[in-house]
C-alpha cells in the first residue's frame, strides 16, 4: 500500500527511470521532489541540482505568470498537455512538449509531468517552412520571367494579349471602355546600324524605363516585338487614349541615349474596341501604324 508521496516515487523508481522522456514530479508550491535521469540529461542538471529548483524556474520568464502560487482544487483536476519554452542550466531555451498530470494523496495535489524535447520537431518545422518559402519565390520569379521581356522587362506579348482578352471580356459584359496605343520608334533601324546592336538594347532599355515612368499602373505595356511597344488602356475611351498617346509621343522626343546625340521619334496608331474580334482588333490598330509611318513618322493616327 501506498502511504505517501515518496513511497509512491520508491516503488515506481525503475519505471520512472527507464522512461526516455523526463519526468518531473513536483508538489501543489510546483518545488521539484523528483526527477528522472532523462530530465536531468535534458536540462542538463545533476538531479541533486534539480531538487532545488521549482518547476517555475525551468520555464521560459515569458510564461511564469502564467503559474499560479499553488495547486488548488480547482486547477488539479484532469490531465493538461501544452507546448512551452523550458531553459536549461546553459541558459539555452529548449522546446517542450509536457503531459501532465494530477496526482492526489493525503489530501495533497501533486503534479507528474512527463516532458519531451521538440527541437528536432521544430527545426524541421522551420526548415520546412524555409522550404515552402522558397518554392513560392521561386514560383513567383518563374511567374515574373514567363510574363516579362527579358531585355526590357516589359510585359511581353503572350501576357498582354491574356490580358487584352479579359479586358475585351469585361466589355462584352459590362460595356467598360478599352483602348490601345501601338508604338513603333521612327529610324530604330539607323541607330543598330550605326552603332550596333547592343547599343541598341541600351537604348531599348532607356525607352522602357521611360514608358514604366509615363504609364500608370492600370496600364498595361509591353514589348510588343523589335521597337514596337503596346499599351493597353481599361477604361479608356478613344480622346483619353489620343491624349495618353500625344504625351508620350512628346516626352520621348526629348529623351537622350547614352551621352549621344540621337533623338529618337515615335509614331503610334490609337483605337478604342467597338466589340470586334481580338485578330481584328489588332489588326485595326497596327494598320492605324503603319499609316503613321507612311505620312511622314512622329505622328499619332487615331480612328475616332
Amino acid at each position: 500500500m501506498v502511504k505517501n508521496i515518496n513511497d509512491y516515487i520508491a516503488k515506481s523508481m525503475d519505471i520512472l527511470e527507464l522512461s526516455l522522456e523526463g519526468i518531473i514530479i513536483f508538489d501543489n508550491y510546483f518545488k521539484i521532489i523528483y526527477v528522472n535521469s532523462a530530465s536531468s540529461k535534458l536540462f542538463g542538471y545533476s538531479k541533486d541540482e534539480l531538487l532545488n529548483l521549482s518547476v517555475t524556474s525551468l520555464l521560459h520568464k515569458d510564461f511564469h505568470h502564467l503559474i499560479p502560487e499553488k495547486i488548488d482544487n480547482n486547477i488539479s483536476t484532469g490531465e493538461v498537455y501544452m507546448e512551452k519554452l523550458f531553459k536549461n542550466k546553459q541558459g539555452n531555451y529548449l522546446p517542450c512538449e509536457i503531459n501532465l498530470k494530477p496526482y492526489s494523496m493525503n489530501n495533497t495535489i501533486y503534479g507528474i509531468a512527463f516532458i519531451r524535447d521538440i527541437s528536432e520537431n521544430r527545426l524541421v518545422e522551420t526548415e520546412m517552412k524555409l522550404l515552402n518559402e522558397k518554392l513560392i519565390k521561386e514560383k513567383e520569379i518563374l511567374q515574373e520571367i514567363s510574363i516579362k521581356d527579358p531585355l526590357t522587362n516589359l510585359y511581353n506579348r503572350r501576357y498582354v494579349f491574356a490580358r487584352l482578352k479579359e479586358e475585351m471580356e469585361k466589355h462584352n459584359m459590362y460595356n467598360t471602355s478599352l483602348s490601345i496605343i501601338m508604338f513603333d520608334l521612327d529610324g530604330f533601324k539607323l541607330v543598330n546600324d550605326k552603332h550596333g546592336h547592343l547599343y541598341g538594347d541600351d537604348v531599348l532599355k532607356t525607352i522602357s524605363d521611360f514608358f514604366k515612368t509615363t504609364t500608370r499602373n492600370s496600364e498595361i505595356i509591353a514589348r510588343y516585338g523589335g521597337d514596337e511597344f503596346l499599351i493597353l488602356i481599361p477604361g479608356s475611351n478613344i480622346e483619353k487614349a489620343k491624349s495618353i498617346a500625344e504625351r508620350i509621343r512628346v516626352d520621348l522626343e526629348k529623351l537622350s541615349f547614352c551621352d549621344s546625340d540621337i533623338k529618337l521619334t515615335t509614331s503610334a496608331g490609337v483605337i478604342e474596341y467597338k466589340g470586334e474580334n481580338e485578330k481584328d482588333f489588332l489588326n485595326k490598330v497596327d494598320s492605324l501604324l503603319y499609316s503613321a509611318k507612311k505620312s511622314g513618322k512622329n505622328i499619332i493616327k487615331v480612328i475616332e
